[in-house]
């Protein structure tokens, strides 16, 4: 995709999901860096969707992300699907953990409650 269809595309998706909030020439040229140094529209189009529950100040939670992305080599479509997915793994694994850790402390304390029955 040339940078100009990539740039209109993100345009659209902007109106499309910032409504009233104006794409300024200063955020437009902010975005067409990042499409310069390779990041596909597609990303950006992502965190732009994700930016917009982020009410008070979306664009600036919108360059955050983008931000973030880069700094993480997220470039194409498939980095970005790889990342979720890692981050999806991560997020249950931290959950499971967490269930363990809970089920643990509970069985601890009724161990504890029941030796206490006996003194």
């Amino acid at each position: 995709m040339s940078k100009q269809a990539a740039m209109t595309e993100i345009a659209q998706a902007w109106g499309r999901y910032f409504g009233t909030h104006l794409l300024t020439p200063f955020n437009m040229r902010k975005i067409e860096t990042y499409v310069e140094d390779g990041m596909s529209a597609k990303v950006i189009i992502y965190a732009i969707k994700l930016a917009t529950r982020k009410a008070d100040y979306p664009d600036r939670y919108l360059f955050s992300v983008l931000n973030r992305y880069f700094d993480k080599g997220i470039l194409t479509e498939e980095q970005l699907e790889r990342s979720l997915e890692d981050e999806h793994r991560s997020k249950e694994a931290m959950a499971q953990y967490e269930r363990a850790n809970r089920q643990k402390t509970q069985r601890d304390q009724h161990k504890k409650y029941k030796s206490d029955e006996y003194r």
